[in-house]
């Protein structure tokens, strides 16, 4: 018996693929990455199952990788060095509802929007079988209702990393009361600077409070939305940037915030813009599927993504970086996005392509050194760039490393990391031990 098969043989069997038709299903997610070859997937029915894989790979030096609903960008579920697939997505239960705190517990089968900051806390499986939860929760009887209660934020260790620190088996997030009143609206620029200067102004005077989900288009986004709606459009009358906001709370509030918001946006010679609401985002934040759909799910194209963060200052430069993209490989047709954060934004250079014809080019289509230029952060990995290896963090977890400092490249994050934790006297991580003392003077 292979050593894969040998840590799931006390598992279910029912839970366990490995019949080579039926592994195809885990090869990849919806990144560009190339494809991989699991021994084998396990169905994860609860954290029991989690631990008692984790357990045995760490002491086998197999490699397991994470799945939830494989539709990421990043390649990170992609088993490029076999070993085991664990299918999260029978983890979907609510396992709390606590209206006191204002906080929910689900599992992270359970399908969500939410951003990292709506996070109060996490359970998480070691790779090498142990069980911890973050934020308040470290503390044994005091249950999820702060983040940053105890300690260092070891929460944001396990978010965003594709699995590489443990395996998320729970999460706690904010409570919100749904909207009494919901109102999209879009606000056409004449130019880049202009829409930053209007978002720029919205965030410093707090109005994202009402605002469930901002993002902003440039000029070639909107101009291949708006013309494939009505292709007899004067292109010379469409907007160089527009801002789409999805309103939400008290109608008396949100009418008060979408007021100022139009004094703020004419202020900066825009305008509002109906017709890109009705035709684009007005949709996109209803229907759920056409949101997918957006990025390529059900239509022929699929989309290379590669996200950063920046500060809206630097919208401008963003903006050169997309268009730079544009002309540089004509091919592939390309769009350039941004969420508008409470401060800062998210940008998003996507590339879509035809799966059949254009994969193995649009591999290495998105370069992260222009996005760099131009003061973003952005991963430098191929999993989003297709050019550069990330130097700072493993892409995949390697169950034996656990979380040696060995298993991180380079010095400097591999001092941080374990200086947070071995500083930490919680019931989250016990004191340093003698082998820990060691290694944190080796990483020194």
């Amino acid at each position: 018996m292979s050593t894969p098969h040998r840590l799931t043989e006390d598992l279910d069997p029912s839970r366990v693929i490995d019949a080579p038709i039926d592994l195809l299903t885990y090869q990849r997610d919806c990144s560009v990455v190339r494809p991989g070859h699991a021994t084998a997937v396990v169905q994860i029915g609860s954290q029991e199952d989690v631990i008692a894989v984790m357990t045995r790979a760490a002491r086998d030096a197999v490699p397991v990788y994470v799945r939830g609903g494989g539709t990421m960008y990043a390649g990170g579920v992609n088993p490029q060095a076999g070993g085991i697939v664990l299918d999260m997505s029978g983890l979907d239960r609510i396992l709390d509802l606590d209206r006191a705190r204002g906080v929910v517990v689900v599992e992270p089968g359970v399908r969500f929007q939410s951003f990292a900051d709506e996070v109060v806390g996490l359970e998480v499986v070691l790779p090498r079988g142990d069980t911890v939860r973050t934020g308040s929760a470290a503390a044994p009887q005091a249950g999820f209702f702060h983040r940053y209660g105890i300690g260092p934020d070891l929460t944001g260790l396990f978010l965003g990393g594709d699995a590489s620190f443990g395996v998320v088996t729970k999460i706690a997030l904010w409570l919100h009361r749904l909207p009494a009143f919901r109102k999209t609206h879009c606000y056409g620029f004449p130019s880049v600077a202009a829409a930053g200067a209007f978002i720029t102004a919205v965030q410093s005077e707090e109005l994202t409070r009402n605002i469930w989900y901002g993002s902003g288009y440039e000029g070639g986004s909107v101009k291949a939305r708006v013309m494939a709606a009505d292709p007899t459009t004067d292109p010379t009358t469409l907007p160089q940037f527009c801002v789409g906001l999805d309103f939400g709370g008290e109608e008396k509030l949100v009418r008060h915030d979408v007021q100022r918001i139009a004094d703020l946006c004419a202020a900066q010679r825009g305008e509002w813009y109906p017709r890109f609401n009705e035709i684009y985002f007005q949709r996109l934040r209803s229907t759920e599927i056409y949101w997918y759909g957006f990025a390529g799910y059900f239509s022929r194209s699929r989309c290379a993504i590669l996200i950063s963060a920046l500060p809206t200052t630097n919208l401008d430069a963003f903006i050169n970086a997309v268009q730079h993209q544009r002309n540089t490989p004509p091919q592939f047709v390309w769009g350039g996005a941004v969420v508008i954060c409470r401060r800062g934004l998210h940008g998003g250079i996507m590339a879509f392509y035809d799966e059949e014809t254009q994969w193995a080019a649009a591999a290495t289509v998105i370069a992260a050194e222009s996005l760099l230029a131009a003061g973003c952060v952005c991963p430098i990995n191929p999993a989003k760039s297709g050019r550069r290896r990330c130097k700072r963090l493993p892409r995949t977890m390697r169950c034996s490393r656990g979380l040696k400092p060995r298993s991180i490249r380079r010095r400097s994050c591999r001092r941080a990391i374990w200086d947070s934790a071995l500083n930490c006297r919680c019931e989250l991580w016990p004191a340093p031990t003698n082998i820990d003392l060691k290694l944190r003077r080796t990483i020194r």
